[in-house]
């Protein structure tokens, strides 16, 4: 015992433990200065989608009041020169929407897209085996304010739309337990939404999930029958969706590419400050931006 003891706590062994120490300090160093400048990055971008047009989140609003005045939903645009082309549990789901003024609900859609981008970043994370929490908070920062570098990530925010939350409910479907009631839930509330997320199910029968493929058709079949309760009308003219045709107004041009995310950031900050603000982030200069912005969208 006395000789184990002596080996122990001999310096071989005392500077082996010590540069494993110095390693995962390193490590640990390089984590939290990666998620610091990403940290960074992201929260940038997020106050300037708080001065965003949010144009999708505007389309959701007049989608929900429709919904809550009993109007219709595809025979004319529910905002001028703007059709809506969801299927009509959507409309449903933004009905909440059309009870908020524009400055709550763009704050609302960016404080729920923070959440549903970090959630599925720790989500990510975790499926891949990343669970101590010395690595994995730094990993979820970083790649969270990374994301913006990404153009789907950073009009998900500008635009207010809701890939994120339809990403959030799929990654939570496919990364959740085997077993359950509620499983493929996630994937049929967001094909409800946009018809897009079916293609998981199409996935699930590759993979030989065919349960787990059945559970998703199940939910979505579920969300159509629940409209024909709810919004008998549009959802059974629900083959609208083939009317649309690329050159109706709200549709993105054949010929329109968007623009690099760094050049729409510099963009949007020239733009503030033309307007007579010190910088993107300076709260008064926001607020007076969307107050005036308000004010210009409730002009008749």
């Amino acid at each position: 015992m006395g000789g184990a003891t002596c080996r122990i706590g001999s310096p071989r062994n005392r500077g082996a433990g010590d540069l494993r120490m110095s390693g995962r300090s390193s490590r640990l160093a390089a984590a939290w200065a990666t998620a610091l400048v990403a940290g960074v990055f992201g929260t940038v971008n997020v106050i300037l989608a708080l001065d965003a047009p949010m144009v999708d989140l505007r389309v959701y609003q007049a989608a929900g009041q429709v919904v809550l005045t009993g109007g219709e939903l595809y025979s004319a645009p529910v905002r001028p020169d703007f059709f809506f082309t969801y299927p009509p549990f959507a409309a449903v789901v933004f009905a909440p929407l059309g009870l908020l003024r524009v400055g709550p609900a763009q704050a609302g859609m960016v404080l729920l897209n923070c959440v549903l981008l970090l959630f599925a970043a720790w989500r990510s994370w975790r499926s891949i085996g990343v669970r101590a929490p010395w690595m994995l908070v730094p990993a979820v920062i970083a790649s969270a304010g990374a994301a913006f570098l990404i153009e789907a990530v950073y009009t998900n925010f500008h635009d207010g739309q809701i890939n994120l939350l339809l990403l959030a409910l799929v990654l939570a479907d496919m990364t959740g337990p085997k077993e359950g009631r509620l499983r493929g839930a996630g994937i049929g509330i967001a094909a409800g939404m946009k018809l897009t997320p079916l293609i998981f199910v199409i996935l699930l029968v590759v993979l030989g999930r065919r349960r787990h493929a059945a559970g998703a058709t199940a939910w979505a079949a579920g969300t159509a029958l629940l409209l024909f309760v709810v919004l008998p009308g549009p959802s059974g003219r629900v083959l609208v969706f083939g009317r649309v045709r690329q050159d109706e107004p709200g549709l993105p041009r054949p010929d329109f590419t968007p623009q690099p995310v760094p050049a729409r950031n510099a963009a949007q900050i020239r733009r503030t400050r033309t307007r007579g603000h010190l910088g993107v982030a300076t709260p008064r200069g926001v607020g007076r931006d969307r107050r005036t912005r308000r004010r210009r969208d409730e002009d008749p």
